[in-house]
C-alpha cells in the first residue's frame, strides 16, 4: 500500500493553513492601523485565534507528512530487499544451472581461470555443433516438358545448406492420377556410384536410395513419366521445407 495521497493532502492542508494563516496577519495589521473601528479589537482577537488554529493544522500537516513520508520510505525499502532477494535467488538458480558446465570446463581447462576456461568450451562446444549439423537441402526450383514419345520430364533443383558429409540420401515419388513412372534418376557432382533403387507393380511409385557418405553438391533429381502426372507426391531426406 502507498501513502502517497496522504502525503499529499498533508502539503494541501499545509499549504492551505499557510495562506489563510497569511490573510489573517493581513487583517490583523490592517485593523492595527485603525484603532478608531469599534469593532476592530473583536476582529483582531478573530484574527489571532485562525492564525492560531492555522498554526496547529500546519504542525499537525507537518507530522502528516512526515509519518506518511516515513511509512512511504519503508515500503520502498521494503520493495527494494524483495528485489534484491529475487536476484539473490536468481543468481543462485543460475548458478546451480551452470555448475555442470563451469565443472566441465575446469576439468578440462585445469590450468585456466573458470572465466577463460568457460570462454574455451563455449568454442568447443560450437565447434562440435558446427561439425555435426546436418546438412540439409533446400527447393530452389522445378519444371516440367513434354518429350518423345508423349512423355513428361518433371525436373526438380536443390541446393545443399551446411557443410559436413550427407551420410544419407533418400528421393522417392508417387504419381496421383496412375501416370507411369518410366525413370527416376539422380545428378550431382559428388553423388556415390552405388543407391539402392525401386518401384512398385504398377509403376506409379519409385524411389532412390544413396547410403554413402558424400560431400554437399546441388542436387538435380528428373522423373519421367508415360504421361502428364499433374500433380505428384515428392519425399526427400534430408530436406527443409
Amino acid at each position: 500500500m502507498s501513502y502517497t495521497f496522504f502525503e499529499s493532502c498533508c502539503n494541501v492542508l499545509i499549504f492551505a493553513s499557510a495562506i489563510i494563516a497569511g490573510i489573517a496577519a493581513f487583517v490583523q495589521n490592517y485593523y492595527d492601523n485603525k484603532s478608531y473601528y469599534v469593532k476592530s479589537k473583536k476582529v483582531k482577537i478573530n484574527c489571532l485565534v485562525v492564525i492560531l488554529i492555522c498554526v496547529s493544522i500546519t504542525a499537525l500537516g507537518n507530522f502528516g507528512k512526515t509519518y506518511y513520508n516515513n511509512k512511504n520510505a519503508a515500503i520502498k525499502e521494503n520493495n527494494n530487499q524483495q528485489i534484491q532477494k529475487e536476484l539473490l535467488n536468481r543468481i543462485d538458480t543460475l548458478n546451480l544451472l551452470l555448475k555442470p558446465f563451469v565443472d566441465l570446463a575446469i576439468r578440462k581447462f585445469p590450468n585456466e581461470r573458470e572465466a577463460i576456461a568457460l570462454e574455451k568450451l563455449h568454442k568447443d562446444i560450437e565447434y562440435i555443433d558446427k561439425r555435426t549439423k546436418i546438412t540439409i537441402f533446400k527447393f530452389v526450383s522445378n519444371y516440367r516438358k513434354s518429350i518423345e514419345d508423349n512423355k513428361y520430364e518433371t525436373v526438380y533443383l536443390l541446393k545443399p545448406e551446411g557443410t559436413n558429409l550427407i551420410p544419407y540420401f533418400f528421393v522417392g515419388c508417387i504419381t496421383k492420377n496412375g501416370a507411369k513412372i518410366n525413370n527416376l534418376f539422380v545428378k550431382g557432382i559428388t553423388l556415390p556410384m552405388s543407391y539402392v533403387e525401386g518401384a512398385n507393380k504398377d509403376s506409379t511409385k519409385a524411389y532412390r536410395k544413396y547410403q554413402t557418405s558424400f560431400p554437399p553438391c546441388d542436387i538435380e533429381i528428373t522423373i519421367i513419366t508415360d504421361r502428364d502426372p499433374g500433380r505428384m507426391d515428392i519425399k526427400i531426406e534430408p530436406f527443409k521445407l
